[in-house]
């Protein structure tokens, strides 16, 4: 492989310099200023060509102690800077966040705990405490699990700020990493992680400044820290040789941090193993005094009398049907985000008897209330998400478009939505198949009258038709390949290329019902609105991850 990077780059400038000069040699006898004018873009042809042929065939020189650690701290510092981004979209740096409580689960799907050496547990709301609890861990293995809707994700994001924030001489450098698009058959987890990182993180691929293979050797020297996020979202019978991969990659390297539901993970270690020298931690559901704490601080003074009768129900009924929503923090998230806006009546929450009601309806206000008027911009308590979110989508085509998304999660029948194949959710264009020969052969005819009329002077008129068939022929194909690639199939489940949501489908909310948690690219929007209705979800870029 070395070799092959030595002399191809050379193979493809030779060849390319013997087409320009082979190019000049029949456009001389066009004249001095067709000559001088292809002369001038041979030259700055053939000097781009030898630049790029030296710069691929380099050798890979591996990269030294000091690069690696400049590549280390360049990942640090876009890590920190990303999901502390991150956590503001989603309102996890309140002063006064909401308190989650975390009870150690060891005794449930942990291992010995003379393996782990010390059982964990902790609050969402002192992260400094909690990291340095988790620091404390002989081996730093952590396995945080729950319900949908606990807050995983968030004290995974949460628990990276802090660990960057001051970090230990020597500490690995933690990254977290959405496991849904990782196959365990086709590729173990240390070049998996290399691989996202060389993909999320491209600054680190100047070899210039941190060499060749920066992330696959940060990987390799044990200087990252994996915060995996979502093992239930690998499919089920994935899911066994994932944890096998995962343990054989924390033998080489210690610290680990992975989340998963809690029926999911629990179910796996029945049938398989457990994480090896792992603490593990379960959210507990919030409590009504905490959420009552919580929206005092977040609510603005100036509404807190709209939020009185809530505040009333959950403090004289903790066991009431509000409570119980809102014992869950993504619906908390949601009722703040509903009735965030002046105008609106939290005391809704108090006229149904079923916390399950309580959610749909959560759920149901939710694409209204983010797509609705931009708030004003001083309303603290609406996230900054929402003015924008306005400003682009209508409520009712946001809908559609969520509800579309949704539907064709569910006939792909998989957690996540890749943009490079959305193409094929699409209807077919009206042309059909020939839209690609059709327009390649337009193309081709265009390119080969040009070709003909360029070089009339240059060649006899028989070698002059055969140059214009070939330039014809072959620009004719290449342009109906590409287009053809680039056709809008439909999905061959659907009638037509496309199920219309609500006609012949399912409702949206129910298209990732029963599938893994969180994706980086759907599922983790789009699960937390089920609802048996055709109502749309709301894609927050990533934001909602506090559904986990």
């Amino acid at each position: 492989m070395a070799r092959s990077r030595t002399w191809w780059p050379w193979a493809v400038g030779a060849v390319g310099v013997v087409v320009l000069v082979t190019v000049v040699a029949l456009v001389v006898g066009a004249g001095a200023q067709a000559a001088a004018t292809s002369l001038s873009v041979v030259i700055s042809a053939v000097a781009g060509l030898l630049s790029w042929s030296w710069h691929r065939s380099r050798p890979a020189a591996p990269a030294t102690r000091a690069e690696l650690d400049q590549a280390a701290e360049a990942l640090a510092a876009m890590v920190r800077r990303q999901w502390t981004e991150e956590a503001a979209a989603q309102g996890l740096l309140d002063p006064h966040p909401l308190a989650v409580r975390w009870r150690s689960g060891q005794s449930e799907a942990g291992d010995h705990v003379r393996m782990v050496g010390r059982t964990l547990s902790g609050r969402s709301d002192d992260i400094p405490a909690f990291a340095a609890a988790f620091r404390a861990l002989p081996r730093r293995r952590l396995v945080i699990v729950g319900e949908p809707g606990a807050g995983k994700t968030a004290l995974a994001i949460l628990l990276v700020r802090e660990l960057l924030r001051d970090p230990e001489p020597g500490e690995p450098v933690p990254v977290l990493l959405d496991l849904a698009s990782w196959n365990p058959r086709r590729e173990p987890l240390a070049p998996w992680m290399a691989r996202r990182i060389h993909e999320d993180y491209p600054a680190l691929r100047d070899h210039e400044t941190y060499g060749r293979d920066a992330a696959r050797k940060l990987v390799a020297e044990g200087r990252v820290l994996p915060v995996l996020d979502g093992l239930d979202e690998i499919p089920a019978d994935l899911r066994p040789e994932a944890l096998a991969s995962v343990n054989h990659a924390i033998a080489l390297h210690d610290p680990l941090v992975l989340t998963s539901r809690r029926a999911e993970y629990h179910r796996l270690v029945e049938e398989a193993d457990v994480i090896t020298a792992a603490a593990v931690v379960v959210a507990q559901p919030v409590e009504a005094a905490d959420v009552v704490d919580y929206l005092r601080s977040a609510v603005p003074p100036r509404h807190i009398p709209a939020w009185q009768p809530v505040l009333d129900d959950l403090a004289g009924r903790p066991r009431g049907a509000v409570a119980q929503a809102l014992s869950v923090p993504l619906n908390v998230w949601l009722a703040r985000t509903v009735y965030g806006s002046p105008g609106t009546d939290p005391a809704e929450l108090t006229r149904w008897n079923d916390a399950e009601t309580i959610r749909h309806h959560l759920l149901d206000a939710l694409v209204p209330a983010v797509f609705t008027a931009p708030p004003a911009a001083t309303d603290r308590s609406v996230p900054d998400v929402r003015r924008t979110a306005a400003a682009r989508w209508h409520p009712d085509d946001a809908r559609t478009a969520l509800a579309f998304l949704a539907d064709h999660v569910r006939r792909q029948r998989t957690d996540g939505i890749a943009w490079w194949d959305l193409h094929r959710a699409l209807r077919p264009d009206p042309a059909g198949p020939l839209s690609g020969p059709a327009a390649g052969a337009m193309i081709g005819l265009g390119a080969g009258c040009m070709a003909g009329d360029y070089f009339h002077w240059a060649l006899p008129p028989f070698t002059r038709v055969l140059c214009f068939l070939a330039v014809t022929l072959a620009t004719a194909v290449g342009a109906g390949v590409v287009i053809r690639l680039a056709h809008v199939g439909g999905d061959p489940g659907a009638p037509g290329g496309r199920t219309v949501p609500g006609e012949g489908g399912t409702s949206p909310a129910r298209s990732c019902a029963g599938s893994g948690s969180h994706s980086p690219s759907s599922c983790r929007w789009l699960r937390g609105w089920e609802r048996s209705s055709s109502t749309g979800r709301r894609r927050w870029n990533a934001r909602t991850r506090t559904s986990r």
